[in-house]
């Protein structure tokens, strides 16, 4: 009885052990529950923290993403306006180009022409020289002529023996020198060459008779301004170097650069301008270059008054 009293009591100890042991695991089980459960709140809030920031970092980006759309936009339009800046570069810088190969064929024309000119130029330059020479030939023979012209002026008595006298191309006849002498022997006090000079006169006069009857007529035509003008004739002309010799000098108040219109046959040939003075003739060069085949021995040469 006893034996069988105790029984239960034992069974209740081994339940009560039991129950505490399960009461201990469990409440075991149930800290390791709430601590897991803690920690998973703490993963939350951080899961929910990070998703947070990510969903600000997400609007950023969105921002960020217009922002550089916008800027890809602008972008865009900057790079067509380049390429129609750069497509009209381009364009200018063909033109630009074409312009300088018109540029280059010019200026190599122009150096072709420049050699050309310089080779013109040495030319002129060479017939300058023979100019010049041949002026100084002209000064020589100018000088010559004068002195033989003085020369036969001293000697009157032997212009009748005398059938010409060439310097050069220029050609001084017996009626020059005449012309020559008389003018001379009107400032001699010798009787010989007062006689000579009559002599002279006489045959001048006879000569230029039907000369001064045309002369007559031609100074009516002209008026009376042609009358009170000093006239006189062609003594000597040179085509060659462009000038006459004409037989009135400073004795008849004529001077340097006064103009002489010279008359072929009564008709108007072109004017003369004296450029050298001596006392009984003068050297007037032509004013036009068609004269030289105009102008002859003997014409008419009146003064133009100023």
């Amino acid at each position: 009885m006893t034996e069988k009293a105790g029984l239960p009591l034992i069974l209740l100890v081994v339940l009560l052990i039991l129950s505490l042991s399960v009461a201990g695991f469990g409440f075991y089980l149930f800290k390791e529950e709430r601590t897991k459960n803690f920690a998973l709140q703490n993963k939350l809030e951080e899961v929910s923290l990070s998703l947070k920031r990510a969903e600000e970092g997400l609007s950023e980006y969105k921002k960020k993403s217009v922002d550089l759309e916008g800027q890809l936009k602008t972008a865009q339009e900057n790079i067509a306006s380049l390429n129609n800046q750069i497509q009209q570069e381009r364009m200018s810088r063909q033109e630009s180009e074409s312009k300088l190969e018109t540029f280059r064929q010019d200026l190599e024309q122009q150096k072709g022409l420049r050699s050309e000119l310089e080779k013109k130029l040495s030319q002129e330059q060479e017939g300058a020289i023979k100019t010049q020479a041949r002026l100084k030939e002209l000064e020589d023979k100018k000088t010559e002529l004068e002195a033989r012209i003085v020369e036969l002026e001293k000697r009157p008595q032997e212009a009748p023996q005398a059938q010409g006298v060439e310097l050069g191309k220029i050609v001084v006849s017996p009626e020059t020198s005449a012309a020559v002498s008389a003018g001379e022997a009107e400032k001699t006090k010798e009787p010989t060459a007062k006689t000579e000079k009559k002599k002279i006169k006489k045959t001048d006069d006879a000569q230029a008779e039907p000369e001064k009857k045309k002369a007559l007529s031609s100074k009516k035509k002209e008026g009376k301004a042609a009358v009170s003008s000093p006239e006189g004739k062609v003594l000597v002309v040179n085509k060659e170097y462009g000038f006459v010799v004409i037989g009135l000098g400073s004795k008849n108040k004529i001077a340097l650069d006064d103009i002489f219109a010279i008359y072929h046959e009564d008709k108007h040939i072109g004017d003369v301008k004296v450029e050298k003075l001596e006392e009984s003739m003068c050297a007037a060069g032509f004013l036009s270059a068609n004269m030289k085949n105009k102008v002859s021995k003997d014409d008419r040469a009146v003064k133009k008054e100023k």
